[in-house]
């Protein structure tokens, strides 16, 4: 399956390397706000990440759990838009549940990968 660019980079803003287990604050996520080249934007604070899936916001914990991104049930508005923007969203939660792996590089660059799919966003 290919993923719509839109779900691809969102994806990757909430991602950074870290091995331990905790929340998104103190396992090592990046906070605050990261871009994709596409425009969305997400912003991750102490354990919870808030975005725009393209048409939908969303909101949710984020914790690292061995190496992986492991969010919680997440919340999203339910407003109708294109069929691609809805079958990006859709996409974009299912990667999040696969529990992909995430490496940063540097301060600016995070990485998320699961199977086949490597998606990379910047700051």
């Amino acid at each position: 399956m290919k993923f719509a660019p839109i779900a691809a980079t969102l994806a990757a803003v909430v991602l950074s390397a870290c091995a331990s287990t905790g929340t998104a604050a103190n396992a090592g996520i990046a906070q605050g706000e990261w871009k994709s080249a596409t425009g969305i934007t997400l912003l991750v604070e102490d354990g919870r990440l808030s975005g725009r899936a393209g048409c939908n916001r969303f909101t949710g914990t984020a914790k690292v759990e061995d190496g992986r991104l492991v969010t919680g049930p997440l919340a999203a508005t339910k407003m109708m838009c294109s069929p691609d923007l809805m079958k990006a969203e859709a996409e974009l939660f299912a990667f999040l549940d696969s529990k992909p792996t995430v490496t940063r590089q540097g301060d600016r660059t995070l990485i998320l990968s699961s199977g086949d799919h490597q998606i990379t966003l910047t700051r």
